[in-house]
């Protein structure tokens, strides 16, 4: 199928079909964007985005228009720095879609539902470490089938399984 990648450089998204062509794009004049690192496709054909210098998280549809953007006003825990990834998940007994953000300059990982209600918070706001529960610049995390997060700790070189409760189901590294 196609892929949607940012351009930060560039200040856009484009759209690659199987063969490698831009089939669709978001120029800077259409999205409202500072340096966009990662995008997601959603199933409604809307986009996400991360604005890793513009410090926001966007659902812009094929035009640009922005649908929903992440509350980073609604109190100092919702505050982002450098998000770097967005990926989501539907929990079974809720319906409604949880958002896992990794917020790289403020050395945590959020899970947020589309009423911005901060859900749960893996490391600790701006204090990088590598004991308790801290993180040093997080890159990546995704759910996975087993209800568990892993969460890429880049500054502390290692994995780490959380379980649904956010308790520690293991270290790799």
């Amino acid at each position: 199928g196609h892929i949607v990648i940012p351009d930060p450089q560039g200040l856009r998204l484009l759209q690659l079909n199987p063969y490698k062509y831009v089939s669709w794009n978001l120029d800077p004049d259409q999205l409202s964007c500072d340096y966009p690192v990662d995008t997601l496709w959603m199933p409604n054909d809307n986009v996400m985005v991360v604005d890793k210098d513009g410090n926001q998280i966007l659902e812009v549809g094929l035009r640009g228009k922005i649908f929903w953007r992440f509350d980073t006003h609604a109190s100092p825990a919702h505050a982002l720095n450098e998000p770097v990834k967005i990926t989501y998940y539907l929990p079974e007994e809720i319906g409604d879609r949880h958002w896992l953000i990794v917020d790289q300059g403020n050395h945590r990982v959020l899970e947020v539902n589309t009423r911005h209600e901060i859900i749960r918070e893996f490391g600790v706001q701006g204090i990088p470490g590598s004991e308790g529960s801290n993180l040093d610049t997080p890159s990546d995390v995704q759910f996975t089938h087993n209800e568990t997060y892993l969460i890429t700790d880049t500054g502390n070189h290692r994995v780490i399984e959380y379980k649904k409760d956010g308790g520690i189901e293991q270290i790799f590294g």
